[in-house]
């Protein structure tokens, strides 16, 4: 059989948004116009802030590591925001996910970034397999909010070049 290519560590940048959310491997395809998620009040059941899909990962080996979704965020008008949430991988039939810690996470008033460290293992890919990256919020509490407090969740400019970096 013929091998194109051996793995190696690849930038899956989030672009687009709703229905048309995706990964794309190309800065190129980073718009002009930032995609964002807004919370404005606390959160306190399961809610899915995000999806984002690469169709259609090609057929080979996927080698066993970590691989880390870095999401940029903005907090304003309170103290910052108590969060518990969970980044999940699912290729095919194989699933990953990871948490932010039990307790929960801060983030503190201003612009930073989320990221999970995502333990993937070993597998074979068919060739026909979806990488689906899924951000869930278990937990969303505001600290000191003011009466118009936000969250946001920023992707798919340059400047806002959250992505999932992967070994594919």
């Amino acid at each position: 059989s013929l091998v194109c290519c051996s793995s190696g560590e690849v930038d899956l940048y989030l672009v687009g948004s709703d229905s048309s959310a995706s990964l794309t491997p190309f800065s190129a395809e980073l718009g002009d116009d930032v995609q964002r998620v807004v919370v404005e009040s606390s959160v306190t059941g399961q809610e899915t802030l995000g999806t984002w899909l690469m169709p259609d990962l090609w057929a080979g080996e996927v080698p066993g590591g970590t691989w880390q979704f870095a999401i940029n965020y903005e907090i304003s008008n309170a103290a910052g925001v108590q969060i518990n949430a969970t980044a999940t991988v699912d290729i095919g039939s194989k699933s990953f996910s990871a948490s932010t810690e039990p307790a929960g996470s801060f983030l503190a008033q201003g612009v930073g970034t989320l990221t999970f460290d995502i333990d993937v293992e070993a597998f074979t890919s068919s060739g026909n397999s979806n990488i689906e990256l899924t951000l869930t919020a278990q937990a969303i509490a505001f600290q000191v909010p003011g009466s118009d407090a936000s969250f946001e969740l920023l992707w798919g400019t340059e400047a806002e070049d959250s992505a999932l970096t992967a070994t594919i």
